[in-house]
């Protein structure tokens, strides 16, 4: 699947932009060919949110360009903030099971590759990073994503709770010096919480 990434900081109400999402984005989103949903995933105190809209093929995404827009800037105006979009492929996705993710932890982690090296970095993390993520304590889902030619994406890892986010994280440190023999480097952390999941 196809994703475009949507990110709001400075909302002053990260509540009013999640209801937002709930009572009008998802209602105008089931009118939009290959829409298969999104999630959302917030930090109050820094007033930030992620927005991940899924869809089943690029091309659906393109199409949906002027529509999302038309609801983007609807929120803006409802809830204030500054926006930022970016558009990736869903390259893995895993999950234990069909409970709710709403109120779990996450974590966003940031990744750059070189992009001569795909198949590589690809294989670094189906293989190595995934199994040790699903395999640790509290693992619920996550979301592997990039941009195959700017050479970045991001991973994004729900937890059963706090405990279990900070200590799959504490293992950073080993996969950042195994990364870059493979062409990847993990960048920065944002935690959030996920407020809302409608995913079909």
């Amino acid at each position: 699947m196809f994703v475009r990434k949507t990110t709001f900081t400075g909302l002053e109400d990260v509540d009013a932009a999640v209801a937002f999402l709930r009572d009008t984005a998802i209602a105008e989103r089931r009118h939009q060919r290959g829409a298969r949903g999104l999630m959302a995933s917030g930090n109050r105190l820094d007033g930030e949110l992620e927005v991940m809209g899924y869809w089943d093929t690029d091309a659906d995404l393109e199409a949906s360009q002027v529509a999302v827009s038309a609801i983007r800037q609807e929120a803006r105006r409802g809830v204030g903030g500054q926006v930022s979009t970016e558009t990736m492929e869903e390259v893995f996705s895993e999950s234990v099971g069909p409970e709710s993710v709403v109120g779990r932890s996450a974590v966003f982690v940031q990744i750059d590759f070189d992009p001569a090296k795909i198949d590589a970095v690809l294989g670094f993390l189906q293989s190595e990073v995934v199994p040790e993520l699903t395999a640790s304590t509290g693992f619920v889902a996550m979301h592997g994503l990039i941009d195959r030619r700017a050479g970045r994406g991001c991973m994004v890892s729900i937890w059963a709770d706090d405990q279990a986010l900070h200590a799959a994280c504490e293992i950073t440190d080993d996969r950042r010096r195994r990364g870059p023999i493979h062409g990847v480097s993990f960048g920065n952390h944002a935690y959030r919480t996920v407020m809302l999941s409608h995913l079909e």
